[in-house]
């Protein structure tokens, strides 16, 4: 028995992208090159095959795709899965859900025990927070105007904003 090989015509598109690290600022330029190919398999959604105008309007909305995420650099993504595997996240019902399994209600927490609340709700949400996003800890300003919009964002309790700032410095 002889077995036969079909070489199928392969369709390509490069792509290529340059950006700043959205965790360290460190500077990038990457290429990749998406392919397809035009085959009897390859087919739409309905079941009737590629065109190669199909294959080329799939491969350059996966170009455009791809140039439009922002790419970490090896050690921020290196980071941001570690923490992942901690559990640490930027979503505020996770974090509210891990907290409340330890001490129960975050409302009962602010009246029964404001010192823990500042330290477990504030200083550890924004922390958890800031980290996961990669915040640079060195601007000041703008690791504070991110507080601040997580603070409004999360709805906490307004009195204790500067409290709060201070609990997430002291920790």
């Amino acid at each position: 028995m002889m077995d036969v090989h079909y070489k199928f015509r392969a369709v390509k598109r490069t792509a290529t992208k340059s950006g700043k690290c959205p965790g360290c600022g460190k500077r990038y330029r990457l290429q990749r090159t998406f392919e397809q190919t035009i085959n009897p398999y390859n087919r739409l959604p309905d079941g009737t095959p590629k065109s190669m105008e199909d294959i080329v309007r799939e491969l350059t909305a996966e170009c455009i795709a791809w140039r439009d995420r922002p790419e970490y650099c090896g050690a921020c993504r290196e980071l941001r899965e570690q923490m992942k595997a901690m559990g640490w996240t930027s979503d505020w019902p996770t974090f509210c859900a891990k907290v409340e399994s330890i001490f129960g209600p975050i409302e009962g927490l602010l009246e029964t025990a404001p010192e823990v609340y500042l330290h477990m709700v504030v200083a550890h949400g924004f922390s958890e927070y800031s980290h996961v996003l990669l915040l640079d800890y060195k601007d000041q300003v703008k690791l504070r105007a991110a507080f601040d919009e997580w603070y409004t964002a999360a709805e906490l309790a307004p009195a204790l904003r500067e409290e709060g700032w201070d609990a997430f410095l002291a920790d």
